[in-house]
C-alpha cells in the first residue's frame, strides 16, 4: 500500500499468478504465494485491487471487474479512463507458465509440489 520496491515486486507476483490462473482457465478464487513466502487466499481479488490494471469502458459500464475484463475475456481495449493498462499484461502472456508463479499452492492454501501445474500444461 505504501509503494516502493516491495509494492512493485508484489504487484508483479500478483499479475503473474493471475495470468497463470487465467492461462490454465482457473477463474475461481485461487490462493497464491507471494515473494515473501506468505500465501494469500484470492488472486482474482488481489489482481483487481492491487495490480494497477483497469477494465475497459464496456466492462466498467456493465460493472464487470478487472480480472473478468482483462484475463477472463482478454479485452485489449483502452481503459475506461483512456489509459492502456492492458499493455502491461502482454509480457506475462508470453512468459512460460513455470516463470509466472513462485511456487504453486493447492486450493485451500496447502503446499504443492508443482505437479498440478505441469500436468495441466500438457
Amino acid at each position: 500500500e505504501e509503494g516502493g520496491e516491495i509494492a512493485e515486486k508484489m504487484k508483479g507476483v500478483i499479475i503473474g499468478a493471475a495470468v497463470h490462473n487465467a492461462r490454465l482457465h482457473k477463474h475461481d478464487s485461487v490462493p497464491f504465494r507471494a515473494f515473501n513466502g506468505e500465501i494469500y487466499p484470492n488472486v482474482c481479488k488481489a489482481f483487481s485491487v492491487y495490480a494497477g490494471v483497469k477494465p475497459c469502458k464496456k466492462c466498467k459500464s456493465h460493472k464487470q471487474g478487472t480480472y473478468h475484463c482483462r484475463l477472463r475475456r482478454k479485452h485489449g481495449d483502452v481503459d475506461f479512463d483512456g489509459g492502456s493498462s492492458s499493455n502491461a499484461l502482454a509480457p506475462f502472456f508470453d512468459m512460460p507458465l513455470n516463470q509466472l508463479i513462485i511456487k504453486p499452492v493447492k486450493k485451500g492454501g496447502k503446499e504443492s509440489s508443482g505437479q498440478e501445474t505441469k500436468k495441466q500444461e500438457t
